[in-house]
Order: C-alpha cells, then structure tokens, then sequence
C-alpha cells in the first residue's frame, strides 16, 4: 500500500469508491482491449505507454477525482474510502504524479497489485481492512470518468437493511468527446447508458463473505441485472464518461463509433456540464 486513508471512526452508511489505475495482469485477465492483444508484452507496452498514461493522468487529475471530491454533501472521511488500485509495474514518474495528485485528501487510498494478483481481492481485502460494520456500498468509477455533484447523495437514498445485496446503476449521463490532443472537452452531449459502469454501486453488509463484498465481484456491469437484484435510479445525470484514443474501447477501434453515437444524443454547454460536475478540465 503506498497511501493509507486517515483511519477515522466510520460513519453508517459507508461508502467506498474503486478506482483502477493502469492495473496490470500477467494473464491478461479483466475487461477491454487485453484479451485482443497478440500476447502479453504487447499488452505491457500498450498500458505503459507514457503518451497513454500522460492521457489518463490528465484525466484522473482533472475529471475523476475533482468530481469526486465535489460531492454537494461534503467528502468527508468519516464515510468515505476512494481506494485507487495500481500497479506495482506502473513506471515511477506516472507512480509519483498519482501520490502527488491524491495527496491532499486524507479519504485516498492507492494499492498496488502486482501482475499475478487479483484487483478483486485485493479490493475485498482493503474493505476488511477499513473496519467498517454494518451496511456500507461499494462503486466503480474509470480513470478517466466522472461523477456528478450530486451522486453520493442520490446513491445513499437507496443504502439500507432491506437493499442489502442488491446493486445501484445510474443509466443517465454526459459523454465528453476530448479534442486531438486529448487536454479539453471539445463538445458534450448528454446520452443515455442502461448498467453504466461509471458510479454503479453494490450494497452490502460487514457481516457477509468477503468474496461477495464489493462491486467489482459481480462482473460485467451491462449484465449486473442478471447477477443481483438492480436499482435503477434515472432520476440524475450521475456521470461523465471522456471519449479519447487513450481509452479501451478506442483500442478496440470503437472510437469513431462511439463519437457518432454520442453525437446522436442532445448537446451540452459547458455552463451545463459545469452546473452537474466539479471539474477542473478545460471546456
């Protein structure tokens, strides 16, 4: 562990965000483009590759983790745990601008995993370590996305006894198109995405088996529904998801088609962006 949130008392609900970082495995399990790599070098090269990494620096420092931090209900230790999940592979420039980035919040922490261990364990293990009791949740938000103002509060409506075991998805969002450079949001729009990955959430008691503690134990996040029971909350544009050449999707060569389909959807000033997300990109 290279950062320990400050260990404080723990409030009820609580609430702890994953984010993976650049995290490498060896076997190239996971999500994306790994598994359509020719073999595992190339899958190195391409996930280190300092352009890409400078990118999803950018966007960590500049949309992640300022949305996170502007929750309207006060980031605040005593009931919240953003865990950041690395790799112990990760070059020691970007290693370093990621310490440097976090280090003026006291509820980060950044765990690395290295190449022939599991993020989800290692996950499982950081939420048994924070010593919480009683209902807390679990979510997921990419590098390089973010959550709006509003998420957490919006999320802990439906955090109790009775929803334990069941997950919360956020189907309403902004997609941001990065320009060429991949510094700026060139143009938004707002889109509509069933079982986002970004800002989903797992309820869950302290009392359950650490295997099925956290988000990341259900799987694919379009197919979460058929796992867990799933509450959909429509009612909030929960999340911005940054559409750039550094991203998986964009390796799979879905980029041109993810601009086009984001285009569909209706377009966004950036006074509007900037009312739902705190942000500290350039719009």
């Amino acid at each position: 562990m290279l950062k320990s949130a400050n260990p404080m008392g723990h409030a009820d609900p609580y609430v702890n965000v994953v984010v993976r970082y650049s995290v490498f495995n060896d076997e190239k399990r996971g999500w994306g483009g790994a598994s359509h790599d020719p073999d595992i070098d190339t899958y190195r090269r391409r996930l280190f590759n300092p352009e890409r990494l400078d990118q999803h620096g950018h966007l960590f420092e500049n949309v992640t983790l300022p949305s996170i931090a502007g929750q309207d209900i006060g980031v605040e230790s005593s009931w919240f745990r953003l865990t950041v999940l690395t790799s112990t592979e990760l070059p020691p420039v970007h290693k370093d601008r990621l310490l440097r980035a976090v280090t003026p919040y006291d509820w980060v922490e950044v765990v690395e995993v290295a190449p022939d261990e599991s993020h989800k364990k290692t996950l499982a293990a950081c939420v048994e370590a924070n010593g919480v009791t009683g209902v807390y949740v679990t979510a997921r938000v990419d590098d390089d996305d973010g959550i709006a103002r509003q998420w957490a509060r919006y999320l802990l409506e439906h955090v109790d006894e009775n929803t334990v075991g069941m997950a919360v998805s956020f189907p309403s969002g902004v997609c941001g198109i990065l320009d060429q450079d991949g510094q700026t949001y060139e143009r938004c729009h707002h889109s509509q995405w069933f079982n986002s990955s970004v800002g989903q959430a797992y309820i869950s008691r302290a009392s359950k088996a650490a295997r099925n503690n956290h988000v990341l134990t259900l799987g694919p996040h379009l197919r979460v529904d058929e796992r867990v029971p799933t509450i959909t909350e429509p009612r909030i544009v929960a999340w911005i998801r940054s559409i750039h050449w550094a991203q998986e999707q964009s390796h799979l060569g879905r980029l041109d088609r993810n601009v086009r389909k984001v285009d569909e959807g209706d377009a966004m000033s950036a006074g509007e962006v900037r009312d739902l997300f705190s942000l500290t990109i350039d719009l």
